[in-house]
């Protein structure tokens, strides 16, 4: 009778070869495929075309479950932080990037910087919302204060790669500091 119909069962979920998967598997495998690791150089092209084609509805999921599973240590958040998740547009163009690479979108226009796409911030609730931006502050992302406001432009403007400054320009990052 019923033994035998959940040893079938049992028989039949184990011929599919479903492997058990935990959050420590789903984290070592955003680490390897988007993560700065030793595979850096292998190509993760299916995984990147995969991963930017998931809706900012089911990324803001994912920041709240791996915000949620870093606050109760369920996983290593070094390792999360080390992942390109974050979806970021800078200039329009939109990446996936560290979260410590991001900033939450300023009322000021910074075409410039990295910020969240600010769709991936609207949550059907307040709480929502609130829950998703803890979420990203977990994963890294910060403020735009004008500590991190200069210290981004000393880095794009004024690193040995950049191109020389407009004197314009040069003038208004000078009444910054």
């Amino acid at each position: 009778g019923a033994s035998q119909k959940n040893s079938l069962q049992d028989h039949f979920l184990s011929g599919l070869e479903i492997t058990e998967w935990d959050i420590d598997d789903f984290v070592d495998l955003l680490e390897e495929k988007t993560g700065n690791s030793d595979s850096f150089y292998e190509s993760h092209e299916d995984f990147e075309h995969w991963f930017a084609d998931k809706s900012d509805e089911w990324l803001r999921k994912l920041y709240m479950f791996l915000g949620e599973a870093i606050v109760k240590d369920d996983c290593d958040e070094e390792v999360i932080k080390r992942c390109r998740i974050i979806r970021a547009t800078i200039n329009k163009e939109e990446s996936h990037v560290v979260g410590a690479e991001a900033y939450f979108p300023t009322s000021r226009s910074h075409r410039d910087l990295l910020q969240v796409k600010k769709t991936i911030l609207l949550g059907q609730t307040k709480h929502q919302t609130k829950k998703i931006e803890d979420s990203l502050v977990t994963l890294g992302v910060r403020q735009m204060g004008a500590e991190e406001r200069i210290d981004f432009i000393i880095k794009t403007h004024y690193s040995l790669t950049s191109s020389p400054v407009p004197k314009k320009r040069h003038l208004e990052h000078m009444r910054l500091f």
